[in-house]
């Protein structure tokens, strides 16, 4: 089985925190109990972003960049509280998910093999 790397907001899935109080899709960030969200790739110079797993902290992860693949991504945090957007080192993995207290990542081996792994972050 291929699995894709998402490149763009139109290829990556909603993803909902596993207490279910945030929801991102592409570049927003929502608070769901709260009524409050925000586009963190909007603004003046601001980059495409994709995020892809948003934590029940209302901490969001994804990727900034050209989403035309002209250019390397860079990974992001973006908390739930301001929109704002914060880079994270060049080397930091993005998870896909993130489900009670664990990060889903997918590693690729060559062009046709991926591995998926699971973290549980420590206390």
């Amino acid at each position: 089985m291929t699995a894709p790397k998402p490149v763009g907001e139109e290829e990556t899935a909603p993803a909902l925190s596993p207490n279910g109080n945030y929801l991102v899709k592409g570049g927003n960030i929502f608070g769901l109990k709260t009524g409050r969200g925000f586009c963190a790739d909007n603004g003046e110079d601001a980059k495409d972003i994709v995020l892809t797993a948003v934590g029940d902290d209302g901490t969001a992860c994804g990727l900034a960049g050209d989403a035309s693949g002209h250019a390397p991504r860079i990974p992001v945090s973006v908390p739930a509280t301001t929109g704002v957007a914060k880079p994270l080192p060049e080397t930091a993995e993005i998870p896909y998910a993130i489900a009670g207290g664990a990060g889903v990542f997918i590693t690729y081996a060559g062009q046709d093999t991926a591995h998926l792994v699971v973290l549980n972050s420590r206390s």
